[in-house]
């Protein structure tokens, strides 16, 4: 069955394969901070090699294999099909930005410029990078989530407000008790649930603790440029690798 398996397919790579891309990519993965597992180094030969030949490819594999390893692998060996080092740009879950700037920082140390472009500057980043070569001198990734690639900028904080009075003790400069009053206290609330939000960082898209809701939308009359349109206008040759981690929860718009 494996026979016929591979001759209806005619697969690019097969493992243990001596060509002449896999072996470049052999040497270029070894002496870096991490070496691949045997089976790690097949996949990204074979990606890499396939992209001689393909516009995307994807790994599939169990939780805990190295996936994000085999790809920070891959796109250090872009260079051999680019000739030149590569600018890659890197699509995760907000929560998986830290796995991969510290899966880069092991593996290559300085050897990669690593840029989170999560936050609420995004566009001011790739304005600065607008003004930059489209070729790197050394590689790079820029690293974003996958809400903020395709969320608007500026943004503000959005929940409702719960207004409540509570008897509390005022105290003058000295820190001595004057008086006893009733004082307003704000308590931000879900606009869905209505659960009591504790805790809500201003300069953090939160999300209710409860139901997920954003807490947060975009501000009326400002720009609407998101990341991802900057990208299309501003920068389309500046990107040479694009990388998207947990692919099934990024839009077909993204």
């Amino acid at each position: 069955m494996a026979d016929r398996l591979e001759e209806a397919n005619n697969p690019v790579f097969k493992p243990g394969e001596q060509s002449g891309i896999s072996n470049t990519v052999r040497a270029m993965c070894r002496g870096q901070g991490k070496n691949p597992y045997v089976a790690q180094m097949e996949v990204i030969c074979a990606i890499v090699k396939g992209y001689l030949m393909k516009r995307a490819l994807g790994i599939v594999a169990e939780m805990g294999t190295g996936k994000t390893l085999m790809a920070s692998f891959v796109s250090w060996c872009m260079k051999i099909i680019l000739k030149h080092s590569p600018r890659a740009l890197i699509l995760c879950p907000a929560t998986l930005i830290t796995t991969w700037e510290r899966e880069y920082s092991s593996i290559f140390g300085d050897g990669v410029k690593v840029v989170d472009m999560n936050g609420p500057n995004a566009i001011s980043m790739l304005a600065r990078l607008r003004m930059e070569p489209a070729r790197p001198d050394k590689p790079e990734v820029w690293i974003c989530g996958l809400h903020r690639m395709k969320t608007a900028s500026p943004w503000q904080p959005s929940y409702f407000i719960k207004k409540t009075y509570e008897r509390r003790d005022v105290k003058d400069d000295y820190g001595n008790v004057t008086h006893n009053a009733l004082v307003p206290v704000e308590t931000p609330i879900c606009p869905r649930c209505c659960t009591t939000q504790l805790n809500l960082l201003k300069t953090r898209r939160n999300r209710c603790s409860s139901c997920g809701e954003p807490l947060w939308g975009p501000i009326k009359g400002g720009r609407t440029y998101a990341p991802v349109n900057y990208i299309r206008k501003f920068l389309p040759t500046h990107f040479h690798f694009l990388i998207v981690d947990e692919v099934h929860k990024c839009a077909t718009s993204c």
